[in-house]
């Protein structure tokens, strides 16, 4: 919260972006209430940490639903599930580093 982001400009040479698509990014990211822009400062993200905490829950949700429908397509039952979630807690990710 409060962290100051870079510019379009900034931030489209970084990531290699058209500069639209990144103004066209800030600007649902204000619509969405996550950023805030101050003129002649730039865009912060907002103090209003609940603004960021009811994404953050609907974005948890999602990625939820995402897997527990990934998963059933699988064939894998709820029990299932909970057993593979918990041994790659337990494990960690083999494919990682």
């Amino acid at each position: 919260p409060g962290e100051k982001l870079p510019s379009v400009r900034e931030l489209a040479v970084q990531t290699q972006v058209n500069p639209n698509t990144i103004q066209r990014t800030y600007n649902e990211m204000e619509r969405m209430g996550v950023v805030e822009t101050r003129r002649g400062q730039g865009t912060f993200v907002v103090e209003h940490t609940e603004v960021i905490d009811d994404l953050k829950r609907e974005m948890r949700s999602e990625v939820i639903g995402q897997f527990v429908q990934s998963m059933e397509e699988l064939g894998l039952s709820k029990q299932d599930m909970l057993s593979e979630l918990d041994r790659f807690l337990q494990k960690g990710d083999p494919n990682e580093d």
